[in-house]
């Protein structure tokens, strides 16, 4: 449903609601020329049938209802059908066509009126001609632009239309690719696409020949005063022209053909003198509302608020509104939500989230305003919202009420939801990397198959198995107790206490927890979680005492006592990793982030180290980048995390975090997609692995005794349906930045144009914001050539995206 809502979004380009928005009224095409055919949609959003009375004469063109109406999805109506009548109306001059009111009787007994219309209508003259070479032989097109407003102010949404006029043998059409020149125009798409399921065409007599009309619908932004401009091509499949009827009437041949699209030109004015000081780039005619969820406020918690902007003109470019009075307000970088969603309409409503902090007591949210230029009444206006008032309380750490400094930075993000972070995670204790261990090749899966080929050997495949799990549980819990065991002297007590508390809580069942276990975990209860500076430092030989107590109750867990006898010969080796961690985050925290870019980045480049710890440094890199306002290289080192360690929680959330925040260019995420994805890409070859394990077993065990048979029947089918849906979900897997070769992974580090060639005097096709994720298709040079998860080939320079 979320598909088909972005994809109808064009369609209020032309869209006129009733007061009561349940009469919709849209053209298929609103300029044609004598001859054209056209239609006007009229939609009834509550579903309601209406009548198909006699409509009225109108001057200069003909107009007859073509179908008797039907139902169909829309937007403004989710939980309903909406019902759908169409009207052609085909022009006989050049000029204006004026359709009246029309009233419209409903099954239910309610009477409906449409808005009136107007139809512009050019003449033949304004269709500019071209030929194509086909097979050897020209076949003519032609072209024609409509442009709502030829002289629009700057920032204006100004709605346009592309028409090509072509013979019965070119098919269908790509997007047009559009260069412009001190002008932005959004994709360009074929109107009421979703709505009639396939690429619709008008079609128009001239010369004596029957042209097919095909109409595609956008906007243009002028950026600057004076003369802007845009051209393009637009690329076609069509049937080859064959010589000899005979031939043609058995098989056809297509061929893609390349069309030019001619260059249109308006003259953009310049915004009239006077601008009050808080106007930015806001033109058309908006309203405002602000809420939050906060209750109170204190000088030591940032809120959030979240400003909504609705009306019609340049909606989805304009800025976040600003705080009347920001005296006693620390402000943040505001959000854009959703920022993803679709661009090309020119009214509708977007959502800004803008976190603040009050620095002094006041008792009430200030007011939000926004000041934009109203070019039906040529004045600059300005909205505000209403202050939002809130009960002032005492400081959560101080206790003190009024007027008292708040903290330099806000609270830990790791208790907002990823929708609504307001800034990433910081550095975790290095301890925890020891649970985001990567998991094995896929290729050790196989191992689940030893079942099937040995089944006669069972209880000794269970002793292997056995082993082989309680084995891997010493590994894992020894490498986290070396990890303990290796915490630097001048490491706080706090971090100690809880690193020591994790351990034991993580791989010493609470069955096997004697009075000394637990007498550490309350040590660490009791004194870890106070507020910062108020707990006693634990004397070093304190220290020795936790972990020789820890080192007898582990050693007395199976299989553990040769792998604690190893963690005591190691810890010396392991003790400069340590430090070096620590190095790194005492770095960061002191706000030295080049100093801890350096340390980070030698143990990520230390092939030494576990994944994981290597994971840890690349976090660390992108949480310093992002504090020296490098976004794009942030994203880059969490996905070299992630590539790393896939189950690294934090860095995945402050990932999301910067692409939402910057904009991104993401993979569509249609319905089909989600459900393609909801099982991680590089989970489903084991599942895939494991489950043809577990049937091949039953079958096994099928041939060995019949025992059981419906049982095991059932689950080798069960087994077998799993592995068969995990193999297609491989093969029908999208291309993600998580499904493709890293190899082939890009990044843009630096905000930067995608061109059209690799030639920085090329036309640029859009522009790619920092943490945008790329396919990369080849290198020439200093360029890559790239294309996004759209779909969309480009041409980037080296020097702004990384590959992973």
């Amino acid at each position: 449903m979320m598909k088909k809502l972005i994809a109808l979004l064009p369609l209020l380009f032309c869209m006129t609601f009733t007061a009561m928005a349940e009469v919709v009224t849209t053209w298929l095409s609103d300029a044609v020329v004598p001859g054209e055919q056209t239609r006007l949609f009229i939609i009834l959003t509550d579903g309601s049938i209406a009548r198909q009375d006699p409509l009225p004469r109108v001057k200069g063109a003909s107009m007859h209802w073509i179908s008797q109406g039907n139902y169909i999805r829309w937007p403004g109506s989710p939980n309903q059908s909406a019902f759908l009548m169409a009207i052609e109306i085909t022009p006989d001059e050049a000029g204006t066509v004026q359709i009246p009111s029309l009233t419209l009787k409903t099954n239910n007994g309610r009477t409906y009126t449409t808005p009136p219309q107007t139809l512009t209508v050019y003449p033949y003259s304004a269709i500019k001609w071209n030929t194509l070479n086909m097979n050897g032989t020209t076949v003519p097109y032609g072209m024609l632009w409509h442009v709502d407003n030829q002289k629009p102010y700057v920032h204006q949404p100004d709605r346009c239309e592309l028409k090509i006029y072509a013979p019965e043998n070119i098919l269908e059409y790509t997007i047009p690719t559009i260069t412009t020149s001190n002008l932005a125009a959004w994709r360009f798409e074929p109107t009421l696409v979703e709505l009639l399921r396939g690429q619709p065409r008008g079609s128009v007599l001239y010369r004596g020949v029957n042209w097919n009309v095909m109409t595609f619908q956008s906007a243009f932004f002028p950026l600057r005063a004076g003369e802007v401009k845009a051209s393009g091509t637009v690329t076609a499949r069509a049937i080859l022209p064959e010589a000899d009827p005979l031939i043609a009437s058995f098989s056809r041949m297509e061929m893609l053909v390349e069309m030019a699209i001619p260059e249109v030109k308006i003259t953009a004015q310049e915004l009239p003198e006077g601008a009050p000081a808080s106007f930015t780039n806001a033109v058309g005619n908006f309203r405002i509302s602000a809420s939050t969820d906060a209750r109170d406020l204190s000088a030591n918690e940032p809120i959030t608020v979240k400003i909504k902007v609705e009306g019609s003109g340049n909606i989805h470019s304009i800025n976040c509104p600003s705080l009347t009075d920001a005296s006693n307000w620390k402000l943040y970088p505001p959000n854009k939500l959703d920022p993803s969603q679709n661009t090309r309409t020119t009214q509708g409503t977007v959502e800004f989230q803008q976190m603040l902090r009050p620095i002094a007591q006041t008792d009430a949210i200030p007011s939000f305003e926004l000041t934009f230029f109203d070019p039906s009444t040529q004045q600059y206006k300005t909205v505000t919202t209403a202050p939002i008032p809130l009960e002032w309380k005492a400081s959560a750490i101080t206790g003190s009420s009024a007027g008292t400094g708040a903290p330099a930075t806000p609270p830990p993000a790791g208790t907002i939801p990823v929708a609504e972070m307001t800034d990433i995670y910081g550095m975790a204790p290095a301890v925890i990397m020891n649970t985001l261990t990567s998991p094995a090749h896929w290729g050790w899966y196989f191992l689940a198959y030893i079942p099937a080929v040995i089944l006669l050997g069972m209880a000794l495949i269970r002793y292997i198995r056995k082993v082989q799990k309680e084995s891997f549980t010493a590994r894992e819990r020894m490498r986290s107790f070396k990890k303990l065991a290796s915490t630097p002297r001048q490491a706080s007590s706090t971090e100690f206490l809880r690193a020591a508390g994790n351990f034991i809580e993580s791989y010493i069942p609470p069955s096997k927890q004697n009075e000394e276990m637990k007498t550490i975990l309350q040590l660490r209860d009791d004194r870890a979680f106070q507020p910062s500076g108020t707990a006693d430092e634990l004397p070093h030989a304190e220290r020795q005492n936790i972990l020789q107590s820890i080192k007898k109750t582990i050693a007395k867990l199976p299989l553990l006592l040769l792998g604690a006898i190893l963690a005591a010969s190691l810890s010396a080796m392991s003790g400069y990793a340590a430090e070096t961690d620590e190095t790194g985050i005492r770095a960061y925290e002191q706000g030295e982030y080049t100093k801890a870019i350096d340390y980070f980045n030698k143990q990520s480049e230390n092939p030494n180290l576990s994944k994981s710890a290597r994971a840890y440094a690349c976090f660390g890199t992108g949480n310093s980048y992002y504090r020296l306002n490098k976004p794009g290289l942030a994203a880059l080192n969490y996905r070299r995390a992630l590539e790393l360690s896939p189950y690294f929680t934090e860095a995945k959330s402050n990932l999301q975090f910067i692409e939402r925040k910057e904009g991104a260019i993401l993979p569509p995420d249609t319905t089909e997609n989600q459900w393609l994805t909801y099982i991680s890409h590089d989970a489903l070859v084991p599942i895939a692995i494991l489950s043809g394990a577990v049937m091949l077993t039953f079958l096994a065990l099928l041939t060995v005794s019949r025992r059981h048979g419906v049982l095991l029947t059932i689950l080798a089918t069960l087994s077998g349906l799993v592995t068969v849906a995990a193999v297609m979900n491989y093969i029908m897997y999208p291309e993600t930045p998580e499904s493709i070769p890293p190899d082939r992974l890009l990044v843009v580090t630096k905000k930067t144009p995608a061109r059209h060639a690799a030639d920085m005097g090329s036309p640029a096709l859009m522009t790619l914001p920092e943490s945008t994720p790329l396919i990369l298709r080849a290198e020439r040079g200093s360029w890559y050539y790239a294309s996004t998860f759209q779909n969309t080939p480009v041409w980037i320079p080296k020097t702004d995206a990384q590959p992973l």
